[in-house]
């Protein structure tokens, strides 16, 4: 290789290196809040995030949310009110005349979310981070229906009851307390789930990526779908029957009253399976009573335990 032809490639990888580093250190600089680039892909500086607003609201009977890059937070309060901070565009949100408040964050240029194979990356607003919506109703408050679609941030519902749950979050952690409803469909492709003291007539979860910690669920029905993480859910009671499936991690149960009056159905490929302590191997079959409330467990690659 000629001098002159060395010199070019090496000064063009160079060039490349500096080029990546600077484009780092913009999405850097942005991300701390002191300047960055904006959704036209032009430096300007950024002011003080945009202050928190909140209003009290005629009371509603129902819940619809759509955001971006927003944490959703639904809570027990004084009085109906909706509380929002951090958003760098005004949101669209109603009550309408069918009693449903609806929230949806407005198209945003100052939005970045990056999708890799299907996952999401959210580098937060241009002011380095997330906004947050607030809802707050009586602990008396009982819904129709309630609604929530977010694409990146996390969800915390407290104290909520209502005719049907659904919650849907691409990549953020969804956390469920004091949860009285009729059905409850959660979803989530990254993210920890997280549950305590819920009484539902039908259950069903399905994540991705990440693990599931569920303490105190009452259900008629439960529907439990794992790809990659750990499932464990304590003081568990089914009516009906339940079947939990996790490809790999492992899945732990904890019945109440000791399994009396359930019959279980606990597989694993590659993995043990106990129950009271005791190893019954790669499978455990009606362990209880055979023609007890089904409960059925799978696991590719686990261990399974129940107790």
């Amino acid at each position: 290789m000629r001098k002159a032809t060395k010199i070019l490639l090496i000064t063009s990888l160079c060039l490349i290196a500096a080029g990546v580093l600077l484009c780092c250190a913009s999405l850097a600089m942005g991300y701390s809040g002191g300047f960055g680039i904006t959704g036209d892909f032009k430096y300007r500086e950024l002011n003080d995030a945009p202050s928190m607003e909140k209003l009290e609201l005629e009371p509603f009977t129902g819940i619809e949310i759509s955001v971006v890059a927003c944490d959703v937070e639904l809570a027990v309060g004084d009085k109906y009110a909706l509380e929002y901070e951090g958003l760098t565009a005004a949101p669209d949100f109603s009550v309408g005349s069918d009693g449903v408040l609806r929230f949806t964050t407005a198209a945003d240029k100052e939005n970045y979310i990056l999708l890799l194979n299907g996952l999401s990356l959210s580098l937060g607003n241009a002011y380095g981070e997330f906004g947050t919506v607030r809802i707050y109703c009586p602990a008396n408050a009982a819904f129709n229906g309630v609604s929530i679609d977010g694409s990146v941030g996390d969800v915390d519902i407290v104290g909520v009851s209502c005719g049907d749950l659904t919650v849907r979050a691409d990549s953020g952690d969804i956390n469920i307390q004091g949860l009285t409803a009729g059905t409850a469909t959660v979803e989530s492709a990254a993210g920890n789930v997280k549950a305590d003291s819920l009484n539902v007539d039908g259950f069903t979860l399905d994540s991705e990526y990440g693990d599931i910690d569920i303490v105190g669920l009452n259900a008629g029905t439960v529907t439990i779908g794992s790809d990659y993480g750990d499932t464990e859910i304590r003081d568990f009671t089914v009516t009906g029957k339940a079947d939990i499936t996790s490809d790999y991690g492992d899945v732990k149960l904890s019945l109440r009253d000791g399994g009396e009056g359930y019959g279980l159905d606990l597989r694993t490929d590659f993995g043990d399976v106990k129950v009271n302590g005791k190893n019954y191997g790669s499978s455990s079959t009606g362990m209880y009573a055979p023609a007890g409330i089904p409960i059925r467990v799978y696991t590719a690659y686990g261990d399974i335990e129940a107790e």
